[in-house]
C-alpha cells in the first residue's frame, strides 16, 4: 500500500470537483480565484499562474474572510496560513452520557485548527485540519 504526499491532487468523477489530500482525507479548494476551473476535469495546475504578489492578495482575502467567520491567524509564511478557530465543545452525546463531567473535561473545549496552503494558480487548499 502506497502512502500518498499531502498535496496530491485528484478528480472526484461523482462529485465533479478536483480535491487535494491533506495527509488524513481528501478536501476540496476552500477558496479560489477562479472556483469554476476547478469544476472540470482538465487539470488545474495547468491554468494561468499568478505573481507571489497576487497570491499573497488572495491569502490575505481568504484570512479576512475566514476572520468573519471566527477564526484567527496564528501563523504565516509566504504562501501558507495557520488559523485557529472558535473552541470546538462537548458534542451533545457527551453531555448527554457523561453530563457535567464533560464539561469539566481539561479537553473539551479544545481549540480548531487548519493550515491553508495557496498554489501558484491562486487556488487555496487545506493542508490540514
Amino acid at each position: 500500500m502506497s502512502r500518498r504526499a499531502a498535496g496530491t491532487k485528484r478528480w472526484n468523477r461523482i462529485r465533479k470537483r478536483w480535491e487535494s489530500w491533506t495527509g488524513k482525507r481528501w478536501a476540496p479548494a476552500a477558496y479560489s480565484n477562479e472556483m469554476s476551473l476547478l469544476r472540470q476535469p482538465h487539470d488545474p495546475a495547468k491554468g494561468p499562474v499568478f505573481t507571489p504578489e497576487q497570491r499573497q492578495y488572495l491569502l490575505d482575502r481568504v484570512v479576512a474572510q475566514e476572520s468573519l467567520k471566527g477564526w484567527d491567524a496564528v501563523h504565516r509564511t509566504a504562501h501558507t496560513v495557520t488559523l485557529r478557530g472558535p473552541a470546538a465543545g462537548p458534542s451533545l452525546l457527551g453531555l448527554l452520557t457523561l453530563g457535567t463531567l464533560a464539561l469539566l473535561a481539561p479537553d473539551a473545549r479544545r481549540p480548531r485548527r487548519k493550515l491553508l496552503g495557496i498554489d501558484e494558480q491562486g487556488h487555496v487548499w487545506i493542508r490540514e485540519a
